[in-house]
């Protein structure tokens, strides 16, 4: 290769033969403020809910307000991660809560079947809060309660990390296999759960918050995962 010649990790001389399955929103470009319009590559429902695009905001930038008590939730459209035992996902966002003790929130991947805050979310994998400033960590599988309701079918925990309102926080988790999710806070490993993997269900990219009146500013959400290719 030529000297000051870039080649990017993905892109391989001879080419991939399997290459990752990627998801990744910057929000470079949305809707109008205020609009009850999809945001970007996210679908979003929600009573009263509305998305703000931050067009003068470098790297670009999504705030999401919750005007009800009804959870207002973005998630990808279709469903095209699985955990299996053979693959490998890897989920990072971040994003800025302007009152953490103030809502319950959620990011990471879930079933597309209801919203997480509805008291049944059956399938996921993330991190949330449930009006308190405790970062939390978790699994879920045919659960069908909220996450941290210690019910049977999720493993959740305390981080050990705490939010700070209107402070932006890196989230980050990587399964490996069926076997174990690693969790990050801000690039620092907080702990795993290796119960209740969701491996039965396909998931997809999701932030779903439920306040009034509460915000969520979220500058990007990646999604990385091995392809699943037919024999």
């Amino acid at each position: 290769m030529a000297k000051g010649t870039f080649l990017h990790p993905l892109i391989q001389p001879e080419g991939l033969a399997n290459p990752p399955v990627v998801f990744f929103e910057d929000f470079l470009q949305g809707p109008e403020p205020s609009s009850t319009a999809d945001a970007a590559s996210f679908l979003m429902s929600g009573t009263s809910a509305a998305t703000a695009f931050a067009n003068d905001e470098r790297n670009g930038v999504i705030t999401a307000v919750s005007n009800s008590t009804n959870p207002l939730s973005l998630q990808g459209n279709g469903e095209p991660f699985r955990l299996t035992s053979s693959n490998s996902i890897y989920f990072e966002t971040r994003i800025n809560l302007t009152d953490h003790d103030g809502m319950s929130w959620f990011a990471g991947l879930a079933i597309t079947d209801t919203s997480v805050w509805s008291g049944a979310l059956t399938d996921y994998v993330g991190f949330f809060g449930a009006n308190e400033v405790n970062i939390n960590y978790g699994t879920g599988k045919d659960n069908d309660a909220v996450p941290g309701s210690g019910t049977t079918g999720e493993t959740d925990a305390d981080s050990g990390q705490d939010a700070a309102d209107d402070t932006w926080m890196i989230l980050s988790f990587r399964t490996v296999g069926t076997s174990q999710v690693r969790f990050f806070v801000d690039g620092t490993f907080v702990g795993s759960s290796s119960s209740n993997l969701p491996d039965n269900e396909d998931l997809t990219a999701t932030i779903d918050f439920l306040g009034s009146g509460e915000t969520v500013d979220i500058d990007y959400v990646l999604v990385v995962g091995d392809r699943d290719i037919a024999t």
